[in-house]
């Protein structure tokens, strides 16, 4: 998993939901991501596929404002959904 503690501003693309993040050290299969925007607000997304150089990440609120300028967090983490006792183990 990545370093939280780094932000990458290398998107080499946008591509409707889709955001390509070339140069990052390596990050895992559906790991959380965040995306700081140039005026501060953040939206959130999930690592797609991250086999080659490029890593491609889906974002949840869409890409309209996001533009190569944007920064990368990768989280370290999954997303995580919280579960009574009686559903954990249970096939939704």
């Amino acid at each position: 998993m990545a370093d939280i503690s780094k932000e990458y501003k290398t998107i080499s693309q946008i591509a409707g939901p889709l955001v390509y993040v070339k140069n990052t050290e390596p990050v895992g299969y559906k790991e959380m991501v965040n995306i700081r925007l140039s005026d501060g607000s953040m939206r959130r997304g999930q690592v797609l596929d991250s086999s080659g150089d490029i890593v491609v990440v889906q974002v949840f609120e869409g890409t309209s404002g996001i533009d190569k300028d944007a920064s990368v967090r990768f989280l370290g983490e999954t997303m995580k959904m919280p579960v009574s006792r009686d559903r954990l183990g249970r096939i939704l």
